[in-house]
């Protein structure tokens, strides 16, 4: 059997990405956990919220400066790299133009929410943030379709670092929100001055020919990638926007400090969805049998990895969230347990989405992200006036459901995916009897319930053919070369 393909120099370029990628995102989602952690704790609930929602409102916006150029990118110039330089330039004067006029919306819809004084400098340094971001964007793109991911993990992880030491200044110097914002500003400039001084030795240098139908074509072929990138974003930051306007900025904490938890453990299928994007991007149309057997493989392992987290998550909910939080975030306990639920349907639908948009079918994501954007908005505003931020996380719950039944559904009109591929009945008795030990060691230290929770979950797929033996003999070539 093989991983990804049958060439190993396939499968070892696509293992070492993902391994730079998952590293590099562990690392950034640790960075700004801990980033979170000391904002939420020295602020408080109010504090906190206030730059949350800084932050999400922002968000609201940022697709509007890139209208689907980036993984369109990514996907072209991963089949043609000679195309990257022009890809390069053209992307750097769109998003240039597009993350401007961004900004200068961001601001008048904070006035029009009469966003005033530090609340409206607060947000004005987001989304200064969000403008250097997209430039530094365009370099990253042709980085992913170069597959030079190390790159991506040395300069995004650089800049995470020099962010929490300059957070740890702020708070150590008594500074207010305001000083905040301006560290997220600088340091994603001093991320994007890293990409202009790397890019022309280790990439290619951005060719400036002003092709009007060339960009017209961006602009055509972006625009499903951005309504479907659009949905999405505003559909992971409307609750916490639709949480301060009906219930106020204390809910917002509650709701943001298990949220990033979550969030938190993204990082796995993120960075192996963006590993395989340009694989999955040429196997669409060299061979779809590859991408059959890639995706079934990268789902079943996703499921083994994520429920574990679910079920052991649940049952130790309240250790797990004061192991982080002060007392008194208590009230976020049961939001915490309705968003674990969540957390295996967000690493499925990453993959799922990833697939509908190496296939070309980024019309139907669209249709599927907008269809689910309007279920969560529907959502909220009948939940949370009752259930406040427990709301905001039964409505994030039933989205993701559909959003999984939805591009399922799709990805198999495509190819024969089977759920039969995808769970195994001895993965489901392992993750039972994981939780079950978990539940009887509960009452001990997390450091000692998770480690021996987690060890017996291994050791039952190991003994119990879960993972097969010649798929771990697979992965165990990675790691350990062989003899020549």
């Amino acid at each position: 059997m093989i991983l990804i393909g049958k060439n190993n120099k396939t499968n070892g370029k696509v293992l070492k990405n993902t391994l730079f990628l998952s590293g590099s995102s562990l690392a950034n989602k640790l960075i700004s956990f801990i980033v979170s952690l000391l904002i939420a704790n020295h602020f408080g609930p109010s504090g906190y919220g206030k730059i949350a929602y800084a932050i999400s409102l922002v968000t609201l916006f940022v697709f509007l400066s890139d209208l689907g150029i980036s993984t369109l990118t990514i996907r072209e110039v991963a089949r043609r790299r000679e195309e990257g330089a022009r890809y390069l330039g053209a992307s750097l004067f769109l998003r240039g133009g597009l993350s401007l006029v961004t900004y200068f919306l961001i601001i008048v819809i904070a006035l029009l929410l009469k966003e005033t004084g530090a609340s409206l400098i607060l947000i004005a340094l987001i989304a200064g943030m969000m403008v250097a971001n997209a430039f530094a964007n365009c370099f990253e793109n042709i980085s992913t379709a170069f597959e030079r991911m190390e790159i991506n993990a040395i300069i995004n992880t650089g800049r995470e670092l020099l962010l929490l030491l300059g957070i740890m200044f702020v708070l150590l110097t008594k500074r207010g929100l305001i000083a905040v914002g301006s560290v997220y500003l600088m340091m994603s400039l001093v991320g994007l001055l890293a990409w202009i001084s790397i890019s022309p030795s280790r990439l290619t240098k951005p060719m400036f020919k002003f092709d009007w139908t060339f960009l017209g074509f961006l602009i055509r072929r972006g625009i499903p990638f951005a309504l479907s990138g659009i949905f999405l974003f505003v559909y992971f930051r409307v609750d916490s926007v639709m949480l301060k306007l009906l219930k106020g900025v204390k809910e917002v904490g509650y709701y943001n400090a298990p949220y990033n938890l979550i969030y938190a453990l993204n990082f796995f299928p993120a960075s192996l969805t963006a590993a395989l994007f340009p694989r999955f991007s040429r196997y669409s149309e060299e061979d779809k049998g590859k991408l059959l057997h890639a995706l079934s493989r990268v789902l079943r392992y996703l499921l083994l990895l994520s429920l574990p987290i679910v079920f052991g998550g649940i049952i130790l909910r309240k250790e797990l969230l004061l192991l982080f939080y002060r007392k008194e975030y208590v009230p976020s306990i049961p939001v915490f347990s309705i968003l674990l639920l969540v957390v295996a349907l967000i690493w499925l639908n990453y993959t799922l989405i990833t697939t509908l948009n190496s296939m070309g079918k980024e019309k139907k994501v669209a249709l599927i992200s907008g269809i689910a954007l309007g279920i969560n908005v529907a959502l909220n505003m009948e939940l949370i006036p009752a259930l406040g931020a427990r709301g905001a996380a039964v409505a994030t719950l039933f989205t993701e459901i559909f959003l999984f039944l939805t591009s399922f559904l799709v990805v198999r009109g495509e190819i024969p995916l089977s759920l039969r591929k995808i769970f195994s009945v001895r993965g489901g008795i392992g993750v039972f009897l994981m939780s079950l030990i978990t539940y009887l060691l509960r009452g001990y230290s997390l450091f000692l319930s998770i480690p021996v929770a987690a060890f017996f979950y291994l050791f039952f797929l190991l003994v119990s053919g879960a993972i097969p033996k010649e798929e771990r003999m697979e992965l165990m070539s990675f790691f350990v070369p062989r003899g020549r």
